[in-house]
C-alpha cells in the first residue's frame, strides 16, 4: 500500500475530531460574557423596581445605572481581549486546513526524494530533531538554499518551535520569493499565530502565490479557507470547485476538498446580518501608535444608553482594513434587531471599555441599519 493513503486518513481523522470537540461543548457552553450581561440586566432591574418603589431618588438611579454600564462593558473587554464568537465552522475548517495543508506539505517537503537533483536527502529513518540538525549543518555550508531554509521551517513548526521557524521562512521568502509551496507554508505558519485566522499577512502571501500561478490547487484551497472564514461562502465553493477541477482523479487531496464542499453545503449561515466598516488610519496616526495597540470598533444606540450594541477588538498590529460587526458580536440587544446606530472607532493602549487620555477615537454619523450597511471612517 502506497505511504500517502494511512496519511491521508490520517490527516482527515484529525480533522474530524478537531471539527467534533469544536461542534459538541460549545454549543453548550455559555461564556462569563453572557453570564456578566444576565446579571447587568437583573441588578437595573432591582434599581427600577426600588425607583418604583420610591426607595432611591431618580439622581441616584441615574447614577447607580451608569455604573452598572461601566463595570459591566469594563469585564467585558478585560474578559479575553477579544468579544468571543463561538463559530465551530471557521475554528472547524481553519484547524483542519492547518494540520491538513502543513501536514502535507511537510510530507513533501521532508519525505525521501528520487530525483538525483533533490538539494539535501532526508533519510525516513530520521526523527523531526535529527532533521533539523540534518538542515541546519546543510545550510552552514549552503545559506543561500531557499528550499532547505523552507524545509527547516516546517521541521521547526512541527517540533513547535513556531518563532524559530518563522525566522528560517522570512530567509526562504528573501531566497525564493516565487516559490509557491514556501509561500503557502509561511501563510499557514502566520495563520497558526492568529489561531487560524488568514487575514492580513497571510493572505498577502496566498495572494502572491496566485500572482505566481493562478491554478495552484493548494492556493486556491487557502482562498476557500479565507472566503469561509469571512463569511463569503460563495467564494469558497467556487475556489474549491475549481481546485477540485484541477486535481487528476485519482489525487488523494480530492477527499479533503470534497469534504470541505460537504461541509459548506450543510452550513446554514446565522450570521446574515452584518454591517461593514472600512477603516483607513493614517501613517501619522500609525507612525505614532504601539504595535501592542488595540483597534475597539462597536456599535452604540444613537439615544439612550452607551453601553454598545456590538463590539470587536483586535490587535491594531496587522489590522486588513476591514471590521465586520454581527449578532455574533452582540452583547445583549442583537444588531439586527436595532433601527438607527453610531459606529465608534477607538485607537487604545489599553483596550479598556473606558477612554483614556491617550485614546484616539471618532464617532460616525448616525446611521440606518434598515439602510446602509456598509460604511466608510478615517482616522487621522
Amino acid at each position: 500500500m502506497s505511504f500517502e493513503w494511512p496519511f491521508l486518513l490520517l490527516i482527515l481523522a484529525s480533522s474530524g475530531f478537531v471539527a467534533y470537540f469544536l461542534y459538541r461543548p460549545l454549543k453548550v457552553n455559555i461564556s462569563d460574557d453572557v453570564s456578566n450581561v444576565a446579571i447587568g440586566k437583573q441588578k437595573k432591574q432591582e434599581l427600577v423596581d426600588d425607583v418604583t418603589k420610591g426607595l432611591i431618588s431618580e439622581s441616584l438611579y441615574q447614577e447607580a445605572e451608569d455604573e452598572i454600564t461601566h463595570t459591566l462593558a469594563s469585564e467585558l473587554s478585560q474578559n479575553s481581549g477579544d468579544i468571543v464568537v463561538i463559530n465551530p465552522l471557521k475554528w472547524a475548517l481553519a484547524l483542519s486546513t492547518i494540520i491538513a495543508i502543513v501536514s502535507v506539505l511537510a510530507y513533501a517537503q521532508l519525505a525521501p526524494k528520487q530525483d538525483s537533483n533533490t538539494v539535501i536527502e532526508m533519510s525516513p529513518s530520521l526523527s523531526l530533531e535529527q532533521s533539523v540538525a540534518s538542515l541546519k549543518a546543510h545550510l552552514d555550508n549552503n545559506p543561500e538554499n531557499g528550499k532547505a531554509w523552507s524545509m527547516l521551517g516546517l521541521a521547526e513548526f512541527n517540533l513547535g518551535n513556531t518563532d524559530k521557524a518563522l525566522v528560517s521562512f522570512e530567509k526562504a521568502y528573501s531566497l525564493i520569493p516565487s516559490d509557491i509551496d514556501m509561500l503557502l507554508q509561511y501563510a499557514s505558519v502566520l495563520a497558526s499565530t492568529q489561531e487560524g485566522d488568514f487575514s492580513g499577512a497571510p493572505q498577502a502571501l496566498i495572494d502572491q502565490a496566485l500572482e505566481v500561478d493562478s491554478d495552484s490547487v493548494h492556493a486556491l484551497y487557502l482562498v476557500g479557507i479565507v472566503a469561509a472564514n469571512d463569511g463569503d461562502l460563495l467564494i469558497a465553493e467556487q475556489s474549491w470547485q475549481k481546485a477540485l477541477y484541477l486535481l487528476p482523479a485519482d489525487h488523494p487531496d480530492k477527499a479533503v476538498i470534497e469534504g470541505a464542499l460537504n461541509t459548506l453545503s450543510n452550513f446554514e449561515p446565522v450570521n446574515a446580518f452584518t454591517l461593514i466598516i472600512n477603516i483607513e488610519i493614517s501613517e501619522e496616526i500609525l507612525a505614532l501608535r504601539s504595535s501592542q495597540d488595540y483597534l475597539m470598533v462597536y456599535a452604540k444606540a444613537v439615544t439612550g444608553s452607551s453601553m454598545p450594541i456590538a463590539i470587536k477588538k483586535i490587535p491594531l498590529k496587522g489590522f486588513s482594513g476591514v471590521v465586520s460587526l454581527s449578532d455574533a458580536d452582540s452583547l445583549s440587544v442583537k444588531l439586527s434587531e436595532s433601527t438607527d446606530v453610531l459606529v465608534v472607532v477607538r485607537i487604545s493602549s489599553t483596550g479598556l471599555a473606558v477612554k483614556q487620555a491617550d485614546d484616539i477615537e471618532i464617532v460616525s454619523d448616525a446611521i440606518s441599519l434598515a439602510e446602509t450597511r456598509m460604511i466608510e471612517l478615517q482616522v487621522d
